[in-house]
């Protein structure tokens, strides 16, 4: 999430001290906070002769050969040894993928409180969306719909977020009228007053 300006005064001090810099990060998630995306210009540097040879995310040997070989091409291999650890699991065609996924998110989610679905294109993430909030709402975790609030996603596309009473969400843009970050969580609550409904997040009062 570092921006131009600070990358090249940390890589100056490092190069004047003959110190090492070691960037971690994720290109394709968070944008930087400051001007432009430093991360993502070295990324795309070093991408064309980098070769993964170690994986420090994980603390499963076979986990990190897998993520190896993957990186290196070879999907099929990476995905046979998820297979013959229980990792994967075949459906056939996309509504009964994610009725199962749903499925298995209610299972996990019983055993482990902070699973978190996650899919590739934004129509699978909405539909997700959907089944969830339904299935919170059937279990009383969630009120009801408040309020649809224009985002933009990931293609930078607009897109209507419907939100409800104990929703959770994660910002991905700073808006500092507001005081809110890039990458801050927040949960919506609803609160009633002669002015009508306001929307909380991060504990502070937005005004809608």
């Amino acid at each position: 999430m570092v921006g131009t300006r600070n990358m090249e005064a940390v890589l100056t001090a490092a190069r004047d001290a003959g110190a090492k810099v070691v960037l971690v990060g994720d290109r394709r998630q968070l944008a930087s906070v400051a001007g432009a995306r430093a991360l993502k210009a070295v990324a795309d540097m070093v991408a064309r002769s980098a070769v993964m040879t170690e994986v420090r995310c994980q603390e499963v040997d076979w986990q990190k050969t897998a993520i190896i070989v993957m990186a290196r091409g070879d999907s099929e291999a990476g995905m046979r040894a998820d297979a013959m650890h229980d990792r994967l699991e075949l459906v056939s065609g996309t509504e009964a993928a994610q009725e199962r996924t749903i499925e298995a998110w209610r299972e996990l989610r019983q055993a482990y409180s902070e699973d978190v679905l996650g899919t590739r294109r934004n129509a699978d993430a909405a539909d997700l969306n959907r089944e969830a909030q339904a299935l919170l709402k059937q279990e009383a975790r969630l009120g009801p719909d408040i309020v649809a609030l224009p985002a933009i996603d990931r293609a930078d596309k607009r897109a209507d977020v419907a939100l409800a009473v104990g929703d959770r969400l994660r910002f991905g843009e700073t808006l500092p009228q507001h005081s809110i970050r890039n990458g801050n969580r927040a949960s919506h609550h609803c609160e009633r007053s002669r002015k009508g409904p306001h929307r909380v997040r991060s504990r502070r009062r937005v005004p809608p």
